[in-house]
């Protein structure tokens, strides 16, 4: 199976990138990213992936991962069939690759949590009692904001880090390679993409700043990414979203605009087609 580099973008320069999703099955395939990510299935069932291991998961599956190591969540054949009994429902944190590093290395009372960032590296499965702990803090997480929730989750990768009953999942032998992206060219694309979603972003724009034809830009982009540019563009937009919900501040028609699209219609569309609901519902999910 060919491995997709995915492009993690933080909305707002957060520290956290928070998204749950109510889905009819889990999307990405065979997979990486530079940053941690610690995942949490609320409900679903299925096989994981994560380097060379593979084995069931169901119901408070609650794993971490190293960035730039491979994973996949693939569901179980019943989550395709269409029947709205069977959906998914999982919890993603992702934090960028050098969160607080250089505290983590210095400073002794960081050593436990140094520790889990190293074994991470094969990804950690966490078990009850303790996982059950850790889900309902992580649960409490995504009502936060701010200060508050950076401090939160340091609480968290704290209770993970004196967690006893775990398991590492890649075998001590697998080695992931360079997975580092290190195509300049893409770079420079993502960074213009993070940076202007907000906007209304011409595929023209886009190819001169990658120095391409459109036709081969569209084409180079897909093969890195396996998503087309507009697609992209649009996750980005709706995870800004997504945190602009949470916060509470803004009526949905302003966050709408906020995010670059040009019509409710439009954006509705594709909040839910990303996040399996509307941003009604998404509020509603995390502040009932």
């Amino acid at each position: 199976m060919k491995i997709r580099h995915e492009q993690i973008d933080f909305p707002g320069q957060s520290t956290l990138k928070i998204n749950y999703a109510k889905r009819p099955y889990f999307l990405h395939p065979w997979h990486f990213h530079e940053e941690f990510q610690i995942t949490y299935v609320i409900k679903s069932s299925g096989t994981r992936f994560v380097g060379d291991q593979a084995e069931p998961f169901g119901p408070g599956d609650l794993v971490m991962l190293a960035g730039n190591l491979p994973h996949y969540w693939r569901s179980d054949e019943i989550y395709y069939t269409g029947n709205p009994e069977y959906f998914v429902h999982r919890l993603t944190i992702q934090f960028p690759n050098d969160f607080l590093k250089n505290t983590f290395s210095m400073y002794p009372e960081f050593s436990s949590i140094k520790q889990l960032i190293q074994l991470s590296e094969r990804g950690i499965k966490f078990n009850p009692p303790e996982s059950e702990k850790l889900c309902k803090m992580l649960i409490k997480l995504t009502k936060m904001k701010g200060f508050r929730q950076v401090i939160h989750f340091m609480e968290i990768l704290y209770l993970m880090s004196n967690a006893q009953n775990t398991q590492l999942l890649a075998s001590e032998r697998y080695q992931p390679g360079k997975n580092e992206l290190t195509d300049d060219r893409l770079k420079k694309i993502i960074r213009f993409l993070s940076s202007n979603y907000h906007r209304e972003v011409s595929l023209s724009e886009v190819a001169d700043i990658a120095g391409m034809h459109r036709v081969s830009l569209c084409r180079y982009f897909k093969e890195k990414t396996g998503k087309k540019i507009s697609v992209y563009l649009n996750e980005l937009r709706i995870g800004f979203a997504c945190k602009l919900l949470l916060e509470g501040t803004l009526q949905v028609s302003q966050i709408c605009f906020e995010t670059g699209f040009n019509n409710i219609s439009n954006f509705n569309r594709n909040f839910k087609r990303i996040t399996g609901m509307t941003p009604k519902q998404y509020q509603i999910e995390f502040f009932k």
